[in-house]
């Protein structure tokens, strides 16, 4: 997705308002309420044109607003929400409610990155094999290639095209091309994270830098769901951000009331967050001049 527009949030509407299952009764009426709200909100996102901290403020206002009326007014007004609904309710799996962090995400670093950037969800690269049948395939130049990919929420990053082909003989083999995306920067969108969720996130940021070091692998999440004993340090995550400062409640406190007295998505996190998204993609990851002028390597 390039910097022309990316929002996840708005497709996960679309494609729930068209399923079956949501097309009559309550849900009908809280699309046509929900779908007035999302307009507005992506409307006065894409007013703002800057990054300042005043800018993130902002946005943050704005999604702080757009997420407490589309969840505690109008989704609570029909019983609709997973958390705190009545009756029949979305399924999660919609992702109507959690994907609004992701398209948030969107509008954070739209003004940020550069024309040409790869903003949004994808397959990012992680490593590639050659990967030949036989001494015979590897010596004709044209071995099996075996690409891994890992899923993100958002990334930002580059696509590019890998052509390969033999040193020998050019013109009897056609080249070999690979599309792949390099991520600089990775997020993880979670509406709260429990010990499980931390784990595989560790597994993750392990993976992805096996072919790309210099990605910052980074995990919001709105709610604290474990105690951390083990230190998240000790992982490959570069950090995690509970944006709320909040724990996630218990089964049973899952409440309506509870909902409504929830800690806002916290501005001063966000603005850290961005600073350094945006501190990583300005500097230099590696110049080995500069390094043996610092006298340190690392």
């Amino acid at each position: 997705m390039s910097r022309q527009g990316y929002f996840p949030h708005h497709d996960k509407l679309m494609a729930a308002m068209k399923n079956p299952k949501y097309e009559r009764g309550k849900f009908k009426e809280f699309f046509k309420e929900a779908l007035l709200l999302y307009e507005r909100w992506r409307e006065e996102n894409l007013k703002i044109r800057g990054t300042s901290d005043e800018d993130i403020r902002r946005k943050v206002n704005l999604l702080n607003e757009y997420k407490d009326q589309l969840e505690l007014e109008v989704a609570a007004k029909y019983g609709v929400h997973p958390y705190f609904g009545e009756g029949e309710v979305f399924s999660a799996q919609t992702k109507i409610f959690s994907s609004i962090l992701e398209e948030f995400l969107y509008y954070l670093f739209k003004d940020l990155v550069p024309e040409g950037t790869r903003i949004g969800s994808g397959r990012a690269f992680v490593e590639l094999f050659i990967t030949p049948k036989s001494f015979e395939e590897l010596i004709k130049g044209h071995p099996t290639l075996t690409v891994k990919r890992k899923d993100l929420d958002f990334m930002l990053g580059a696509d590019i095209t890998l052509i390969i082909r033999p040193k020998a003989s050019l013109e009897q083999f056609l080249n070999r091309t690979e599309e792949l995306t390099i991520p600089a920067v990775a997020v993880e969108c979670k509406t709260n994270i429990d010990k499980t969720m931390l784990n595989e996130a560790a597994g993750t940021a392990e993976f992805l830098k096996r072919g790309n070091p210099y990605v910052l692998y980074v995990i919001l999440a709105e709610y604290l769901d474990f105690t951390p004993e083990e230190n998240p340090k000790l992982t490959k995550i570069d950090q995690i951000y509970i944006l709320r400062r909040m724990k996630r409640p218990s089964v049973d406190q899952r409440t309506l009331d509870f909902f409504k007295n929830r800690k806002p998505i916290q501005e001063d996190l966000v603005i850290d967050f961005f600073k350094l998204v945006r501190n990583h993609l300005e500097k230099t990851w590696w110049d080995p001049d500069e390094a043996v002028e610092r006298g340190k390597l690392i």
